[in-house]
């Protein structure tokens, strides 16, 4: 299976936040707080999209803080 970037969601932007990758469903944003998901930001590292693909594989998008 080939993958671009450009299929991907940008974790980075709000506007892509919630919207179907290549076919899949997008998580909120989520982040762990005592052991547990949360949903919502945390802190820097700290953020995570989860999403499928039609190959019905599970992915996870981490977002790093801005340089």
């Amino acid at each position: 299976m080939d993958f671009k970037l450009e299929d991907a969601p940008n974790p980075v932007s709000d506007a892509t936040r919630g919207q179907p990758a290549s076919g899949g469903d997008v998580t909120p944003v989520r982040h762990i707080e005592d052991g547990a998901w949360v949903d919502g930001p945390g802190v820097p590292w700290n953020n995570f999209d989860f999403f499928g693909d039609p190959g019905s594989n599970g992915l996870v998008l981490q977002e790093r803080p801005k340089s």
